[in-house]
């Protein structure tokens, strides 16, 4: 492109793009039966223990993000720079180094939940706990990026403008939860329900080159609720 006297320019234009693609793959793993289901245990057990029984679930993901337009450079380029698009996906440390890949983003590697049942007569309950692997949240938001990042390259060692975004993590969580609902008549019934009964912190990270870095805490607190319904 020129300018109005002639000579050649370049310029820098920058907009949305699709970086990158994703790939997700798994499996997942149920089962639940009760207690009088079980042969042998059926003829055992009284009978207000047969409403006993357990339900239980894992799942494992793998999921990756693939570059339409691979970042081969050994370190990261200056703010601004043509080739940094994969900063938003990737990121950039503060020392000027990539990161080369990332998963999804809310996609935990495992999972699993277990729960208690109980169904017998007029009662229904459940305990039940679920917990769930890290997660990758973002890249390079809420404050975790800028463009004054440390150069790694030696041609430019020590400059201090480097494009960098850092990888939010919120690391494993598990949680305790309770259920039970009781039938006082064909048209009367009962809940009482109680979540985070361990009453468990949630625990936000930075994923950087001195190590993965306590951001944020959040504690949901427990909750608890009562209830009683009428049906016409």
């Amino acid at each position: 492109m020129k300018d109005l006297a002639g000579n050649a320019q370049d310029f820098l234009i920058t907009g949305q793009d699709n970086v990158a693609k994703g790939t997700v793959k798994g499996l997942e793993l149920a089962g639940q039966t009760y207690f009088n289901n079980v042969p042998v245990l059926d003829r055992m057990l009284p009978d207000w223990v047969k409403g006993f029984g357990i339900s239980a679930n894992y799942t494992y993901i793998d999921s990756k993000q693939t570059l339409y337009h691979p970042f081969t450079q050994k370190y990261c380029p200056a703010n601004g720079s043509f080739n940094n698009a994969s900063i938003s996906v990737y990121g950039c440390d503060t020392n000027g180094l990539p990161f080369t890949s990332m998963p999804l983003q809310y996609l935990s590697k495992n999972a699993y939940n277990i729960m208690f049942l109980y169904d017998r007569g007029p009662v229904s309950a459940r305990l039940a706990y679920s917990w769930r692997s890290r997660f990758l949240q973002s890249v390079g938001t809420n404050g975790t990026g800028g463009g004054d990042g440390t150069s790694s390259d030696p041609a430019r060692a020590g400059a201090k403008d480097v494009a960098w975004g850092l990888p939010t993590w919120q690391e494993a969580t598990g949680m305790l939860d309770f259920g039970i609902d009781y039938k006082f008549t064909d048209r009367i019934s009962g809940n009482f329900s109680a979540s985070n009964l361990t009453d468990v912190v949630v625990r936000q990270t930075q994923q950087q080159f001195i190590g993965n870095m306590g951001r944020a805490w959040f504690e949901p607190g427990r909750s608890y609720r009562l209830s009683l319904r009428y049906t016409y």
